[in-house]
């Protein structure tokens, strides 16, 4: 079957991979001009790299990657609030449970699996209409394309999610995000312990990653979208920002390039009814953009991948279009959510009980509802090959 993938990103590659498995043939329609490394950094836990085990990409993005032993919450002096041992995840599930790496050297990873022909580039999808049996897809150049099956990968603001589902709606989560990669290790900062430190209205989270460098993200609530203050803010403004953090979040920010920092407004989507409309199914993104809080975007996406070409391998399209999963990613969506409304909490009053609260939550406790989003079984794809 002739299977059409819009969006070159994370879903979009992983779902080409997988269906080659499949022998079916792609064509993957990008709306960048070229094909290069972007973003900062990008966490993957256990559910992602079961996801990436299936598809047969295990190994070449876990080549990319550190290792993630132990997660820290902290809070803007140092003190831990609570903390994750995914050492012990690890051990209970027999493989890697955490790991944290670059999102250009993700993207290069996937891309390796793939024969550069099946991608064309400058093809930004602007509408999608069901004719028949067939979909028809409208891009900014003019060009039509039809096929028998659209994955949409596109994103957040995607052009198919759009024409299907025209009652779907992007949430502001109300705050901002600055990401960017800092060359160099602090002395004694332990490349396999990611931290994440909450002020009052605002945190921040550190990470190793290959190449001796880290990864860093900083959230401050945000009245509205596009706030001006926020948007305009430059990398001395983060730095006053978060001037009060403890060490070594003051030494990872003076080492930072100013022309690195990358800025945005986070949203989510509110949950849309079903993520198939006729022959357009929609992956990752496109069909249930989270916030990044608890780290499940990019392994929503791979999951995506790897229950939809197992599906496919096992059933008639049409059947599998009609088994493709929406309770569990909505669940995770929610509790993001959930999570970037307590750690967003601004009032200088409140953040002290909140901070005595986490700290008071039972580590069993947390572990079970860590299970809850990492311990996923995902049926094997049946490769023709």
């Amino acid at each position: 079957m002739r299977v059409v993938i819009i969006g070159a990103g994370i879903a979009g590659l992983a779902v080409a991979k997988g269906l080659r498995l499949l022998g079916w043939e792609t064509e993957i329609y990008e709306q960048a001009s070229e094909l290069k490394p972007l973003g900062a950094g990008l966490s993957l836990s256990a559910n992602a790299l079961r996801a990436l085990r299936v598809l047969g990409l295990y190994e070449t993005v876990v080549a990319e990657a550190q290792p993630i032993h132990r997660l820290d919450l902290l809070d803007d002096e140092g003190q831990v609030l609570q903390s994750t041992d995914f050492q012990r995840f690890s051990q209970r599930y027999g493989h890697l449970s955490m790991a944290v790496l670059h999102r250009g050297d993700l993207h290069r990873a996937l891309l390796t699996e793939l024969p550069r022909s099946v991608i064309r580039t400058d093809m930004e999808c602007v509408d999608a209409r069901q004719v028949g049996e067939k979909i028809v897809l409208h891009f900014a150049d003019g060009e039509i394309v039809e096929s028998e099956l659209v994955l949409a990968c596109d994103g957040i603001h995607s052009a198919v999610r759009r024409a299907f589902f025209p009652e779907s709606r992007e949430h502001f989560a109300s705050y901002a995000c600055w990401r960017a990669i800092s060359p160099g290790l602090p002395q004694g900062m332990d490349p396999a312990r990611l931290t994440e430190s909450w002020g009052a209205g605002k945190r921040i989270g550190l990470a190793a990653i290959p190449g001796e460098r880290v990864y860093w993200f900083a959230c401050c609530g945000a009245e509205r979208l596009h706030d001006p203050k926020l948007a305009q803010a430059d990398l001395a403004g983060v730095k006053a920002m978060f001037s009060g953090f403890h060490d070594p979040v003051p030494e990872v920010l003076d080492r930072t390039p100013a022309d690195s920092l990358i800025w945005t407004d986070i949203l989510d989507l509110d949950p849309i009814p079903s993520f198939t409309r006729g022959n357009a199914v929609l992956l990752g993104d496109a069909a249930h953009a989270v916030t990044p809080d608890l780290g499940q975007g990019g392994g929503l996406a791979m999951e995506d991948a790897a229950v939809l070409t197992a599906l496919f391998g096992r059933l008639p399209a049409d059947e599998a279009l009609r088994e493709y999963r929406l309770d569990r990613a909505r669940r995770v969506a929610a509790e993001s959510r959930l999570y970037a409304k307590v750690a967003q909490w601004q009032n200088p009053l409140v953040v002290p009980l909140r901070n005595f609260l986490v700290k008071s939550i039972p580590e069993r406790f947390m572990d079970q509802q860590l299970d809850a989003v990492l311990d996923v079984t995902f049926e094997p794809v049946r490769s023709v090959a």
